[in-house]
């Protein structure tokens, strides 16, 4: 195999790591998001581990800030056109509450992201700020 070959190999390797891995995170974002509507409505979230190696994989892949926000919108809006479209099969007195959980657990998730990209970022700079 040629030099160029083995390289797009290994360059292919490498995006569909990263994509198993953004797969795995956003999976268990969302995971999060339903526990806390099933068990622990009235409880204070814990710290989003999925959402912290999000962030990570975010730096790594380039991202910045305002394109991690608009991942989080783009999210959100997807959750709320699923509860629209399926407003029939849902409990009209827990729609509001859920709602407010789900946005209220969206909003944890992104600072949990943000301060992790900004971690893995300021990681990243130190040794060229170094004297």
């Amino acid at each position: 195999m040629n030099t160029l070959a083995r390289e797009e190999q290994e360059r292919t390797a490498m995006m569909e790591a990263i994509q198993s891995k953004t797969a795995k995170s956003v999976a268990e974002i969302l995971e999060r998001e339903l526990c806390r509507l099933r068990d622990n409505r009235n409880t204070e979230p814990q710290v989003s581990v999925a959402a912290a190696a999000h962030g990570r994989v975010r730096f790594a892949q380039g991202y910045s800030l305002s394109m991690l926000v608009e991942e989080s919108r783009i999210l959100e809006v997807t959750i709320f056109g699923t509860l629209q479209r399926r407003q029939s099969e849902l409990d009209r007195n827990q729609v509001l509450p859920d709602a407010a959980i789900i946005a209220d657990e969206a909003d944890r998730q992104l600072e949990e992201t943000v301060f992790s990209f900004l971690v893995a970022r300021a990681a990243a700079i130190a040794p060229y700020l170094s004297d």
